[in-house]
């Protein structure tokens, strides 16, 4: 795993960063009953992404 990637020049253009500006590049799966619906990328320029996560220990979301 990478820790930031760079973005490509039409990448940078649409996310109107400099192309010299690290990526943080997110890849996420779900599944249904063991089969997949949903695979998606995104890319967020590094300076304007800060990532946690919350978790319960009985499965239920967190919330605040």
């Amino acid at each position: 795993m990478k820790p930031a990637i760079a973005a490509t020049p039409e990448q940078a253009a649409q996310l109107e960063m400099p192309g010299s500006q690290p990526c943080l590049l997110l890849t996420r799966r779900t599944w249904t009953g063991g089969t997949p619906v949903t695979f998606v990328r995104c890319l967020h320029p590094g300076s304007r992404y800060r990532l946690g996560s919350r978790f319960r220990a009985d499965g239920n979301p967190a919330f605040g």
